[in-house]
């Protein structure tokens, strides 16, 4: 029995992407441009458990789920479900900060749980970067079209680049705006890839 795509995947999106909006609305002095999503679940933020248990976590394993849903949508070869192997090491990353949620502030260095939050970013975004250009390989080898393999491709620039730009002294003002279009392009093409028709029987 394949799993269902579309709700999954709309499932995943609502839970990784309202929930912040809210909850870094409620909480005081939050600033979406400057800050780390994972402070919302940060270690003494305000609605820190809701956010990593009630946001993070099922969020994480929808868009694993999603990830395994889409191999129908996406060409039938190793490099295309390998790839999406590696994007859905993104949602990973998600469970363990819902497990393993960050000090206050997210630094570069702290606590052994910090340590522990940081790898599983680094790991998510850096293996969802790669995961996007394997990805595009294959779907260039199955002749989708040009503007399908160039937005993928692009996930991964984006992902990989802006893991490295978040960790700039000089960008600090602006990683968590970094972030979230790291995220929201992710997001936007596990959606648009949701939609497609099934590639496979």
């Amino acid at each position: 029995m394949s799993l269902p795509a579309r709700p999954l995947a709309a499932a995943a999106m609502l839970f990784a992407h309202v929930p912040p909006v809210i909850f870094g609305a409620l909480t005081p002095d939050y600033s979406h441009v400057r800050q780390f999503i994972s402070e919302l679940g940060a270690t003494g933020a305000p609605y820190g458990g809701i956010v990593s248990l009630g946001t993070f976590l099922p969020a994480g394993v929808l868009l694993m789920l999603t990830c395994a849903a889409l191999t129908r949508r996406v060409p039938s070869t190793r490099t295309a479900h390998l790839g999406l192997a590696m994007v859905a090491l993104i949602g990973l990353s998600w469970v363990v900060a819902a497990v393993a949620p960050c000090d206050a502030g997210c630094p570069a260095e702290g606590s052994a749980r910090q340590a522990v939050h940081n790898l599983a970013g680094a790991v998510g975004y850096v293996g969802g970067g790669v995961g996007f250009f394997m990805l595009a390989s294959a779907l260039h080898r199955a002749g989708a079209s040009a503007a399908r393999v160039a937005a993928t491709a692009a996930c991964g620039v984006l992902l990989v680049v802006g893991f490295v730009a978040m960790a700039r002294p000089e960008l600090e003002p602006v990683r968590g705006a970094l972030q979230r279009v790291m995220e929201l392009a992710a997001s936007a093409w596990i959606l648009a890839t949701a939609w497609r028709a099934p590639a496979t029987p």
